[in-house]
C-alpha cells in the first residue's frame, strides 16, 4: 500500500530526529591532553598490525614550517585518532635537477629542508615514546639523474635512461643493485630504527627482489612492509598489505551512484577468493594522487563521505588517514565541518584500538555480509571476534529507504553518537540517503 504525503512527512521526520546528531557540529577546538608517560618500545608485531590505523604524513605541507620538528609537536594528538603507524613520504635529499621528493639523490641522507639527522631521529623517538611506529616511503624503481650510483654503479641503471629529463630507472637484472638496495633499506632498519617501508609503485619492481629485500630487513627486526600495489603474488612472502585500489575505486562509484552495494559486494567475494587470509588490504577514502587529481573526499563522494569514512573503519584491513585529514594539530581551524570529521575518526579510532570486532591484520575478525529486505541499496555487515559484535548499516542510495534486516536485533550502542538503542526483532528500519549506524553490540 502507498503512503500518503502526511504518511511521508513523519516517516522523514521520523528518520531526520533519529539521524539528527549526525548533522551536529563540534564547535569547540577544546586543547587535546596527553599522557606524558613513554611506552616502552619493541618492534612491531602481528597484533599491532589487529588494531592499527596508519596516518600518512606530508611532513612539508602539514606545518607552515614544513620540518620534522613541527611534525614532531602534534604527534601525541596522533593518539586521538587511534594512530598506530605514521607513513613518511619520503625524507631523503632530492635531485637539484628534479624537485619531485620521489626523485632522491641517496637513499641514506636526509632532505635538509625538512630539518636534520638529529630532527628526524627525535620524530621517530617521540613517535616510539607515544607508541606508534615509523615507515618510509621508499622510491624503489627510479633515482633522481643525480643520484650518487650514477656515475659509482652505472650497470645500476637500465639503458633506456638516455636523454632523460627527471629519473633514471632502476635495472633490477643487475643483482649488484638488489644488495645495494637491501643495504641501504637495513641501514634505515638498524641504525635509525625506523619501523618499515611503503614502497612505491612495487609492482614495477621484480617480486624476487621484493621477496630478498624483505627478509633482509626482516632478519634485523620484523617490520612492516606496506606495497602501493594490490597485485597478490606481492603479499605471499614479501608484503604484510597493499592498496584497496580497486575497492577504493568502487567506493567513489558507490558514493556517487554509478553503481549499487550489489557491486560492492561482488568485490568484496573477490577479495576473499584472491588473497590469502593473512594479506592486509589499506583502506583509504582519501591519499595524495587522489587529492590532486581526483578532488578532494568531500567533493569526490558528495553526501556519502562520512558513511564512506566509517566504511573504511569496518571493513578488514587497515584505515588510511591522510595528511589533510588531520585537522586542528597546529593551526586553529574554524571549519565545524573539519572539526565533526576529526570527532567522527577520533570516535572510530578508538573503537578499531578497542574493540576486537574490528580487528583486521593477519588473524581479522570474521566479515558476514547481513541480509535486508533492500540490499541493493542497503549496505549491512557484521564483524565478529573473541565474543564481540560490531555491526555497520548503511543507505548508498540517494532515495530514504524503509527496510527488514532480521538479525539485526538486541541491545547496542552507536559508536559514533553515542546513543543506546534496544532494537526488536523484524524491527522496520528508515534511513535516510547516505544515512549509516556503526553499532557495537552488547555482549
Amino acid at each position: 500500500m502507498k503512503k500518503s504525503t502526511s504518511q511521508w512527512m513523519v516517516v522523514l521526520f521520523a528518520a531526520m530526529t533519529l539521524f539528527s546528531c549526525k548533522d551536529a557540529a563540534v564547535t569547540s577546538n577544546e586543547e587535546v591532553t596527553t599522557d606524558d608517560a613513554k611506552v616502552a618500545y619493541s618492534a612491531i608485531s602481528n597484533e599491532d598490525l589487529e588494531t592499527a590505523v596508519i596516518y600518512k604524513a606530508n611532513v612539508t605541507e602539514y606545518s607552515e614550517a614544513g620540518t620534522f620538528n613541527e611534525f614532531t609537536k602534534g604527534i601525541p594528538k596522533l593518539k586521538k585518532l587511534g594512530v598506530k603507524v605514521i607513513w613518511l613520504m619520503p625524507v631523503f635529499s632530492v635531485s637539484e635537477k628534479n624537485g619531485n621528493p620521489y626523485a632522491v639523490n641517496s637513499y641514506e641522507k636526509v632532505n635538509p629542508d625538512l630539518g636534520t639527522d638529529e630532527d628526524l631521529d627525535l620524530l621517530i623517538q617521540t613517535a616510539h615514546d607515544n607508541g606508534m611506529f615509523i615507515i618510509l616511503d621508499w622510491p624503489s624503481s627510479s633515482t633522481g639523474l643525480d643520484h650518487t650510483w650514477m656515475k659509482k654503479y652505472p650497470d645500476f641503471y637500465a639503458n633506456s635512461n638516455k636523454g632523460l629529463k627527471n629519473t633514471a630507472t632502476l635495472n633490477y637484472e643487475n643483482r649488484e643493485l638488489w644488495d645495494a638496495m637491501a643495504s641501504a633499506m637495513i641501514y634505515w632498519v638498524e641504525a635509525r630504527n625506523v619501523d618499515g617501508f611503503r614502497c612505491d609503485v612495487a609492482h614495477e619492481v621484480p617480486v624476487q627482489f621484493w621477496n630478498y629485500a624483505s627478509k633482509s630487513v626482516n632478519d634485523v627486526k620484523q617490520v612492516l612492509m606496506l606495497a602501493e600495489s594490490e597485485r597478490k603474488e606481492l603479499f605471499v612472502d614479501a608484503f604484510d598489505m597493499g592498496y584497496n585500489i580497486e575497492g577504493h575505486a568502487i567506493m567513489n562509484e558507490l558514493a556517487t551512484g554509478n553503481v549499487t552495494v550489489n557491486t560492492w559486494d561482488e568485490y568484496m567475494l573477490r577479495v576473499n577468493e584472491n588473497y590469502q587470509e593473512d594479506d592486509i588490504l589499506m583502506n583509504f577514502v582519501i591519499n595524495h594522487d587522489q587529492n590532486s587529481l581526483n578532488q578532494n573526499r568531500t567533493e569526490r563522494m558528495e553526501e556519502a563521505s562520512e558513511a564512506m569514512l566509517a566504511l573504511q573503519y569496518v571493513i578488514p584491513g587497515m584505515p588510511l588517514i591522510y595528511s589533510d585529514q588531520g585537522y586542528g594539530m597546529i593551526e586553529e581551524v574554524d571549519d565545524t565541518q573539519k572539526f565533526k570529521e576529526w570527532n567522527v575518526m577520533e570516535k572510530l579510532g578508538t573503537l578499531k584500538a578497542t574493540n576486537p570486532a574490528l580487528n583486521g591484520g593477519k588473524n581479522a575478525a570474521s566479515y558476514k555480509r547481513i541480509n535486508t529486505s533492500e540490499d541493493s541499496k542497503i549496505y549491512a555487515i557484521e564483524r565478529e571476534k573473541d565474543g564481540h559484535k560490531v555491526i555497520y548499516v548503511a543507505n548508498f542510495s540517494s532515495k530514504l529507504v524503509e527496510f527488514k534486516a532480521p538479525t539485526v536485533a538486541g541491545e547496542m550502542t552507536d559508536a559514533v553518537r553515542g546513543s543506546v538503542s534496544n532494537i526488536p526483532a523484524n524491527y522496520n528500519f528508515t534511513f535516510p540517503p547516505n544515512g549509516y549506524r556503526v553499532w557495537v553490540v552488547k555482549n
